[in-house]
């Protein structure tokens, strides 16, 4: 009977895992639900081991455009607002800082403290920051003065106590200038000087005075322009001749103005021309686009003329109403380059052989901060010119080239 037992005993232990290996553990399994949950472990704990890699964003590429775009809006110079200078930021992403001269036309006139006088397209200006009141008129007629804080496109004014006064949109304002409303901060003004002396075997002398001086408004544009041309050879005057034009328009919408008052007075002895006035009125189209700005106008003006002499029987003046139609372009060819064009055409009711016109155009190069060499081209044509008493007529038509210095103010 023990013996028995004893041969059991002998069978039963070499199946059992414990008394088998001693060194390991046994791990109860109870199902496969819990096989799947033991596993999930283990694989967690491969991973572990494994070096950790950074987050990694999906690549996308338009995101590191994004991003640095983001940032240039946010970042501004620390010292703007609070160092007496107006900030401006370019389309490039750089900051300049100086003063702000005007804003016509959609060109801004900056004063760099660095790069002296620019001027820039209005669209080409991202942000401005001012440590000193400015005033901002709008095209519906607007005036609102403040400091101003121009980014992600939109202008804030806002009162000495950083409260904002009013929003208005980059493409709303009309103009913009330095300080609040004063009469001087309206005006500006050009005066050109040329002459030449010339002294040997011929002795000849001759200069010209250009001027311009202009009054920008909230709604209005006031013009004003005067030229004196004089030569003299030998001793003997060769040519006189004055011109002066005014010119006083009223802005109905940003591209549509009513000349209210116009003006031209014209003398040149030499065209047998002692005086000539024309008071009218017209209406015309303005226009601005990138670094070009072009008017074209229409009016009816009445036209009083004088003569030097004239033949036997023949009256020393004439008057009547006429016709005129004008072109204006001002183009900013570089930021060192102008080029301005003038023509207008008059024509009388009366008789339309007798028509008058005059153009004018100025290629400028600046040279040092406001000064600036021009040169300037001058035709005056006068179709039915009168002969004097001695049946002398004169040409048709009068060239001028000069080249000059001029002063921009």
């Amino acid at each position: 009977m023990y013996r028995i037992l004893i041969t059991c005993l002998l069978l039963f232990l070499p199946l059992s895992p414990v008394l088998a290996d001693p060194g390991v553990e046994e791990k109860p399994v109870a199902n496969a639900g819990d096989v799947e949950q033991t596993e999930q472990p283990d694989e967690a704990e491969g991973q572990a081991e494994q070096p950790a890699e950074p987050d990694v964003i999906e690549e996308d590429e338009t995101a590191p455009d994004v991003v640095k775009r983001e940032q240039r809006d946010l970042w501004a110079p620390s010292t703007a607002g609070h160092d007496g200078f107006t900030w401006i930021r370019l389309i490039s992403g750089e900051w300049l800082k100086g003063e702000i001269k005007d804003l016509h036309d959609e060109v801004l006139t900056f004063d760099s403290e660095e790069l002296n006088e620019f001027e820039y397209d209005w669209k080409d200006v991202l942000g401005l920051i001012s440590s000193s009141p400015h005033t901002v008129t709008t095209w519906d007629g607007k005036v609102v003065t403040g400091f101003i804080v121009a980014r992600r496109g939109s202008i804030r004014i806002l009162d000495a106590d950083g409260n904002q006064i009013d929003t208005i949109a980059p493409d709303d304002v009309k103009s913009m200038i330095q300080g609040r409303p004063r009469e001087a901060n309206f005006w500006s003004g050009k005066l050109g000087l040329s002459s030449a002396i010339r002294k040997g075997n011929s002795e000849q002398s001759d200069g010209t005075i250009q001027m311009n001086l202009n009054r920008r408004a909230l709604v209005t544009r006031w013009d004003n322009s005067g030229s004196f041309n004089y030569a003299e050879s030998g001793g003997e005057k060769t040519q006189e001749s004055h011109r002066y034009t005014s010119n006083l328009d009223w802005f109905m919408s940003r591209n549509v103005f009513i000349t209210v008052s116009e003006y031209e007075y014209f003398r040149d002895p030499f065209q047998n021309i002692r005086m000539r006035h024309t008071p009218g009125v017209g209406v015309g189209l303005s226009r601005t686009a990138g670094s070009r700005s072009w008017d074209v106008n229409a009016g009816v003006a009445w036209q009083y003329q004088e003569y030097v002499s004239v033949q036997p029987g023949e009256d020393t003046s004439e008057n009547g109403l006429s016709g005129s139609a004008g072109a204006v372009l001002e183009w900013d060819i570089t930021k060192d380059i102008e080029f301005d064009f003038d023509y207008t055409i008059r024509v009388p009711f009366k008789s339309s052989k007798s028509y008058t016109s005059h153009l004018k155009s100025i290629l400028s190069f600046d040279l040092w901060r406001s000064l600036e060499i021009d040169f300037t081209f001058n035709w005056d044509r006068q179709n039915n010119p009168r002969a004097d008493a001695n049946q002398v007529t004169p040409d048709k038509d009068d060239y001028q080239l000069s080249t000059g210095i001029a002063w921009d103010f």
